[in-house]
């Protein structure tokens, strides 16, 4: 969260989010003053849970370090001693991991990660921006149909399902796995690219008139 605040600075942000969602999966909202204060209940949930499935999961992440490290370039980042993902060396690097750790992950029930890029984040499979996305709504008393998402990478999958969105879009410069889940919901596929994506998007689904 301190760096979504020291970004909003540097770039000048022009107004204060009504919420936002760190690491994928925390749920923070500006009080009265603009300081941002986590959702309690979710987020207190959300860090029981995943320290209770890296517990369990701790022989099988020993494994898939070994591996990795064995056989790649990629780094294995631990913060404050619990297992936090992997950094690889490049995209296609990233793509061996993935395919190589998945039989090894789905030995634990729950356990999964999130990708974008070169990075991958270790976590719960109910907690991702999907069900995130889906717990604000629900805090704002809105039904899934009510619902736009718009994202790029991998770890953007769960939200643009129609199971946590009503409407999915995504920029021209999206990954072919985010593009085919966008066009099979018969989403909009931007022909910008990146934030320029973003507003045409906005402008696209959302006219002022």
């Amino acid at each position: 969260m301190p760096q979504v605040v020291d970004g909003m600075v540097e770039s000048e942000f022009p107004f204060l989010p009504d919420w936002v969602v760190a690491r994928e999966r925390e749920i923070f909202f500006p009080n009265a003053l603009g300081r941002f204060q986590p959702h309690r209940d979710w987020n207190d949930r959300c860090d029981k849970d995943i320290r209770k499935l890296f517990k369990k999961a701790g022989k099988v992440l020993k494994k898939v370090r070994s591996e990795i490290e064995e056989h790649t370039g990629a780094q294995y980042v631990e913060i404050g001693g619990e297992p936090a993902g992997l950094i690889s060396k490049t995209e296609e690097e990233m793509e061996w991991i993935v395919g190589h750790i998945s039989p090894l992950v789905a030995e634990i029930k729950g356990l999964g990660w999130q990708r974008n890029s070169i990075y991958l984040r270790f976590g719960h499979k109910e907690y991702q921006k999907g069900t995130t996305l889906s717990e604000v709504a629900k805090l704002y008393k809105l039904e899934t149909a009510q619902t736009f998402a718009m994202g790029d990478s991998h770890n953007d999958i769960e939200m643009l399902s129609d199971g946590h969105c009503g409407f999915a879009a995504c920029p021209a410069n999206s990954v072919d796995a985010i593009r085919d889940v966008v066009g099979a919901r018969a989403g909009l596929v931007t022909s910008a690219a990146h934030g320029h994506g973003v507003v045409e998007a906005l402008r696209t689904l959302f006219p002022i008139h």
